[in-house]
């Protein structure tokens, strides 16, 4: 019954306080509000940084590599002086279909897995599943990228794809003539 009476005694003190100046509850709420929102985006910080953390893995004197849940790992592209060379791993690649494709200077490359395993468990007889996954990869082409010259190769589980680059912009000589030379 006391924590009743204390209580009700602090909603009316809480209505009162509000009776006389309802913007400074406002203001003490939104403040209230303005700190959780603060701490939460701290511990979203947190969480991303972690989870950068975790998904880069160091490689000696190259970009760090992306590694991604289905197994496909690129570190984007590399300037090889008169080309990009982009490199992608991809876990098991002779069960996979890969498509690579260009759009408004981006290269998309999509692997599509599919595993038929079977299995013989004894008194139960062979267990057949299957399993697919797709994954899409997108990359900005370079500005001097010549997107018409895009060619791919497979070597072992490993796609690389070569971009050349543009020829650099021509500067043209302008040859002037003397218009106001007459001949006599």
């Amino acid at each position: 019954m006391k924590r009743l009476s204390v209580f009700l005694a602090s909603v009316s003190l809480a209505t009162t306080l509000s009776a006389q100046d309802p913007f400074a509850d406002m203001d003490r709420i939104f403040q209230m509000q303005l700190k959780q929102m603060q701490m939460m985006q701290q511990q979203m910080d947190r969480m991303f940084r972690n989870f950068e953390q975790n998904l880069n893995v160091p490689v000696a004197g190259k970009m760090p590599i992306l590694v991604h849940s289905s197994g496909v790992l690129s570190s984007g592209f590399v300037d090889k002086g008169d080309k990009y060379e982009l490199q992608i791993k991809v876990n098991d690649l002779k069960n996979s279909k890969v498509k690579i494709t260009t759009d408004n200077g981006m290269l998309t490359v999509e692997v599509t897995e599919n595993k038929k395993i079977e299995k013989s468990h004894g008194n139960y007889g062979k267990i057949i599943s299957y399993t697919n996954s797709n994954s899409v990869q997108s990359f900005t082409l370079p500005p001097d990228a010549d997107p018409a010259s895009i060619k791919a190769e497979q070597k072992d589980n490993v796609i690389t794809v070569y971009v050349a680059k543009k020829a650099p912009a021509k500067v043209i000589p302008i040859q002037k003539s003397d218009s106001n030379s007459t001949k006599k």
